[in-house]
């Protein structure tokens, strides 16, 4: 591990048993001991099953970019936040080597960054031994499942389950202070730096900029930062310490967490029962948007409809392949809702080759004269477009209804208002309005989108799924 500013011998993994502190009304006391804040991001493989190679550069730039992203966000924070970017690499060395950049340049992150920066990189070996100090075994067995579940293949599951994990049992040793876990996505921490770069120049205008003009402005806000003093130290905020738990309003890009509070700890078990049986049983927040106001059953609605619409996808896949229309269940099976998750993440990972298919199908329009053979082609093109997108339909809601769903449906008022104090006390900003990543799903395009889709028989979808089916077919054995 490098010697950092924040050395990871200082961390001491979460004990669960240990009760949350309570809300300490002196906290805020010249004589009381400042808070302990620890800021969390995570950048895994896309694939648990197949990890990416440290020598692969396209991951190297992304691990690169949310070190940098981290480090940045830690510019100017208060001297008692530390950060710490959690990977499933075994050493630091993907962040030590030399990457080639996207327009083929050499890049290498300075030494003396990696020495002094205030961010910890974590291995994979402290989060399993993170989980292995756990003393109940009954929470630490549920970290476990969660963390192994089949399910975790796709990287948006995966990502909601380490953040659950990361903030609910991660601690620092031999602290006095009271101890808070906030956790950030990528995107979200590289959006809250351009915000506060921006309120640094005096441009209102957060939109990224490109080019020579990007760069100017990252060197003008990194000499005006420069100067800027430290922040006074981050005090937890009352609402978070209360409730043990926030997020910001229906978002989880955004986190904090008391270390073992009970909130966090039912979460996770509201996380697994969900998994284990593809259905949400647990408690609501009250109305907290303006359309929850109107209609306070509007989130439980939502929910059920999320279950409902997993039901009727289910019937189309069974329907598809038996040649009948199979009636719709009652209940969601969760072995099948599962298993057509699994394959549904399968489809997902042969994007590439499904799109290049339908780029050679697009060649086949564009090169016939005839129009019955044109047509034709449009709704082979339609189908598969059609059977992919019904796949990553089922992979969205799953993902929103297993994962997502238990960490935001408690969401308070007082919560997100707290949620949105600390991190202007930690980066000095609050994200602006942007686009996900959305690197857990995926989206096939055609030359001939800007046409009118034509109605699909049941056969042609029938016949779309055997297509993509067989193509699975033909990917290497996977790892097991």
């Amino acid at each position: 591990m490098l010697a950092q500013v924040a050395d990871i011998s200082a961390d001491q993994p979460g004990q669960a048993t240990q009760p949350p502190h309570a809300a300490q009304a002196g906290s805020t006391e010249t004589n009381a001991a400042p808070d302990n804040i620890d800021l969390h991001a995570i950048w895994y493989s896309p694939s648990a099953l197949r990890p990416s190679s440290s020598r692969s550069p396209a991951f190297q730039r992304e691990l690169a970019t949310a070190y940098l992203q981290l480090s940045d966000s830690m510019h100017g924070a208060p001297r008692n936040v530390q950060a710490h970017l959690w990977t499933d690499r075994v050493s630091e060395f993907a962040l030590h080597h030399p990457l080639v950049g996207p327009n083929g340049s050499d890049i290498e992150i300075p030494h003396s960054m990696l020495r002094m920066a205030r961010v910890t990189v974590h291995p994979e070996r402290d989060l399993h031994a993170m989980v292995d100090a756990i003393a109940d075994p009954a929470v630490r067995n549920t970290a476990r499942k969660l963390y192994y579940h089949p399910a975790s293949e796709n990287i948006g599951l995966r990502a909601d389950i380490l953040r659950q994990i990361v903030t609910t049992f991660h601690q620092r040793k031999k602290t006095t202070g009271r101890a808070l876990n906030a956790y950030a996505d990528r995107d979200t921490l590289g959006n809250m730096a351009r915000v506060r770069d921006a309120a640094a120049l005096g441009d209102n205008d957060t939109t990224p900029a490109e080019g020579l003009d990007r760069a100017k402005r990252t060197i003008r806000a990194l000499a005006l930062s420069l100067n800027a003093p430290q922040r006074p130290p981050c005090v937890i905020p009352d609402a978070i310490d209360a409730e043990g738990y926030a997020t910001r309003g229906r978002e989880n890009d955004l986190v904090a967490a008391v270390p073992g509070s009970e909130r966090a700890l039912s979460i996770m078990d509201e996380m697994l029962s969900t998994l284990q049986n593809v259905h949400y049983a647990g408690p609501l927040s009250g109305p907290l948007t303006s359309g929850e106001l109107a209609d306070p059953d509007r989130l439980r609605s939502a929910i059920q409809l999320c279950e409902t619409n997993i039901r009727w996808m289910l019937s189309d896949f069974a329907s598809w392949r038996a040649g009948v229309t199979i009636p719709l269940q009652q209940e969601i099976n969760p072995n099948k809702a599962l298993t057509t998750f699994l394959l549904a993440e399968r489809v997902r990972g042969i994007q590439h080759q499904l799109q290049q298919r339908i780029h050679a199908l697009d060649q086949r329009v564009e090169a016939s004269d005839s129009v019955d053979n044109r047509l034709q082609l449009l709704r082979t093109i339609s189908s598969l477009k059609s059977v992919y997108m019904h796949y990553m339909e089922f992979i969205n809601l799953f993902v929103n209804l297993c994962s997502y769903t238990p960490q935001v449906v408690r969401t308070t008022t007082a919560g997100t208002n707290g949620i949105n104090d600390l991190y202007r006390e930690v980066v000095n900003a609050m994200p602006g309005t942007f686009p996900s990543e959305g690197s857990w799903q995926g989206s096939l395009t055609s030359s001939f989108d800007h046409l009118q889709p034509p109605r699909l028989m049941s056969y042609e979808l029938g016949d779309a799924d055997q297509t993509i089916l067989e193509m699975l077919k033909q990917q290497p054995a996977r790892e097991v």
